[in-house]
């Protein structure tokens, strides 16, 4: 059930009339042919890789496709159905250079390693800002140290050197903690991507050219973060520091936007791990089927001997009643394509349906009877499909309730005569029943517009089944007692063997990679704003504790002393979020492609964040505002 095979001759002749040495990929956005077990699929590939001149370059080879494509997307599109054009039509062809090679892994998972990479540099942007801030603080700690050796005559130099050493000493330490952790995190990616089905990743585990760079990258940054900590505290006059007594420390204008800049890069990923987890909700939210138990269910594989021998209506009937009745298992059905569209990732190809002046696309599937119990789809009118519904029989569907509000909006749908366009094909079929919407092509496509027909009717199509059984028992024990029954017949044979709930896991692994990713970069960056701004004023605390003393001697109460340190934690965090909102609302809208089912705008994303970011400043600076409050006014004022 797919389109005929077509390549345009404006295609072949782009093919013919480049020759020898590099060789191009045209990636179309949509396939214009998808058949089910049929060799066109190959011989379609084979028209998308052509060769280039040696006098051309890629550049130029893509701008005179280009120039083609749209000649040969109108002469495609102009022998399709009108509801089928829309499909053509918005394609987009790009051309690639084979000399990277292809890899369907890194397409489909290689926006999310992107987005991973990103995820690393705005966390080692925050640490390096962080470690600033409290690096920042301990020089103004070794103010008294360095005048007294700069009196005693040890140069800038020097003291810039100790203090540069302090800070790749630091990003050494920190760099021999995260080997290990590096070959853990790389193992739980792989475990993430591998869900479901072997997906070739090979080894993932970081090799040595990597943790040299990732060394390389630490180091550097621990001489960066040195470099305004020991200026500042280099630029101070030594005869102004040594006459100082009881100098008090509060944060000063550097040290605020330290901190301003560190909630700012938090709040983007705060906002960030917010939508990405939202869309994610959402996409699990479209899986509509309320099963009563784990499905598990794999394509049935025909022996390779006797492919050219069609199998017939009472092998299916009763490998289905095999197969319901193995150890824990209360139901078995067939269909053609659900739920292997779940995790595909273009638009899948849809026939025309028209009924007295409207026409409309579907996804048609050929389902058992047996198939909307399984996955628990409501039947809301009419009958299920029965095995008497085969080729003897008058040709029937069952429509969902996105195709009946299309085809019949006041909802009278049933027992009426529809036509079905399949390629050049059209059938004249009665609808028999409506169900509930299910999610039955691509996961995005919560409410797709569904017809499905007896696969009794169609027996070219159920050479080669899917086969599901629902599972309440022991859920080994129904994969054993799967493959032993179509053994046992010997027509087909289980390559892989899934189940509904991972295969559904697998569709999203792109999204739940990146909502993973961005929650634990964002969990690590509130921490991180936690210990930084608890640092800063810790030490500040502890600087002031004079002046703190002074204050609490002339009447300053607990409350007052503890509401000043907090509202200066605060105000620091307040004016990152001012700075940080707009640039978290600038990243989501340049990602706003990978978003579903949420705005860029969204109020509750963005109020949650901003939440979330005030709170954990309130918490890190009230453990140093209590810590003040109790400091003894007659030991402060003896301090010196």
């Amino acid at each position: 059930p797919s389109l005929p095979v077509r390549v345009p001759s404006e295609m072949k002749a782009i093919t013919s009339s480049v020759s020898s040495s590099t060789r191009l990929r045209l990636v179309l956005g949509v396939p214009l042919v998808v058949p089910a077990f049929e060799p066109h699929l190959q011989l379609v590939l084979a028209e998308r890789e052509v060769w280039l001149a040696p006098s051309a370059t890629v550049d130029t080879a893509r701008a005179e496709v280009l120039a083609r494509w749209p000649a040969i997307q109108a002469a495609v599109a102009a022998e399709l159905p009108t509801a089928q054009r829309v499909f053509v039509e918005n394609q987009r062809l790009t051309i690639e250079s084979f000399a990277r090679g292809f890899s369907g892994t890194r397409l489909t998972y290689g926006r999310a390693l992107n987005l991973a990479m990103a995820l690393a540099l705005v966390m080692l942007a925050i640490g390096c800002v962080n470690l600033t801030a409290l690096m920042l603080a301990r020089s103004l700690a070794r103010q008294h140290e360095f005048a007294v050796k700069r009196a005693l005559g040890v140069s800038r130099l020097r003291l810039f050197q100790q203090s540069a050493i302090d800070g790749v000493l630091l990003s050494l330490a920190a760099a021999l903690v995260a080997m290990p952790i590096a070959w853990w995190a790389s193992g739980v990616l792989v475990s993430i991507v591998s869900v479901a089905k072997a997906v070739p990743i090979g080894n993932a585990a970081p090799d040595w050219p990597v943790m040299l760079a990732a060394t390389g990258v630490s180091l550097l940054c621990g001489l960066a973060i040195s470099v305004l900590p020991a200026g500042r505290a280099l630029s101070v006059d030594p005869d102004a520091v040594l006459r100082a007594r009881g100098a008090s420390h509060r944060l000063r204008g550097t040290a605020r936007l330290v901190l301003s800049v560190q909630v700012a890069l938090s709040l983007i990923l705060v906002v960030g791990a917010g939508l990405f987890t939202a869309t994610l909700s959402n996409l699990y939210g479209n899986d509509l089927q309320e099963r009563a138990g784990e499905v598990i269910w794999t394509r049935l594989a025909r022996n390779p001997v006797e492919r050219a021998t069609m199998l017939e209506q009472p092998y299916f009937e009763d490998l289905a009643a095999r197969l319901a009745a193995i150890p824990g298992a209360d139901a078995a059905a067939y269909s053609t394509f659900y739920p292997a569209y779940l995790s595909y990732a273009n638009t899948v190809p849809r026939d025309t349906v028209s009924v007295a002046g409207i026409e409309t696309t579907a996804l048609t599937d050929f389902v058992s009877p047996g198939f909307f119990e399984l996955y628990s789809i409501k039947q809301l009118r009419g009958r299920d499909f029965t095995w008497h519904d085969n080729t003897a029989a008058p040709p029937v569907a069952i429509v969902n309730e996105t195709l009946t509000r299309k085809l019949a909006p006041s909802g009278e749908i049933t027992g009426q005569q529809v036509r079905v366009t399949a390629g050049p094909a059209t059938t004249a079929v009665e609808i028999v029943g409506v169900v509930a919407d299910a999610n039955i092509t691509h996961i995005r496509d919560g409410r797709t517009a569904g017809l499905y027909r007896p696969l009794m009717q169609d027996m070219r199509s159920a050479q080669f089944p899917l086969a599901h059984v629902r599972v309440r028992g022991d859920l080994g024990a129904a994969q054993r007692g799967y493959v032993d029954a179509v053994n046992e017949r010997r027509h087909h044979a289980v390559l892989g063997l899934f189940t509904i709930d991972a295969w559904l896991d697998n569709a999203l692994v792109e999204q739940r990679l990146t909502a993973g990713l961005s929650t634990f970069a964002a969990a690590l960056a509130v921490t991180l704003c936690a210990v930084g701004l608890f640092g800063l004023l810790a030490y500040s605390v502890s600087s002031r504790s004079r002046e703190i003393g002074v204050r609490v001697s002339i009447g300053a109460k607990q409350g007052e002393v503890i509401r000043m340190i907090v509202l200066e934690g605060l105000l620091a965090a307040l004016r990152g979020v001012v700075i940080g909102t707009p640039l978290a609302l600038a990243v989501a809208w340049a990602l706003r492609a990978r978003f579903y089912g949420v705005a860029v705008t969204d109020a509750r994303v963005i109020i949650a964040a901003v939440v979330v970011l005030i709170a954990t400043a309130a918490i890190a600076s009230w453990l140093p505002a209590r810590r003040a409050s109790r400091i003894q006014p007659i030991e402060a004022l003896r301090q010196e």
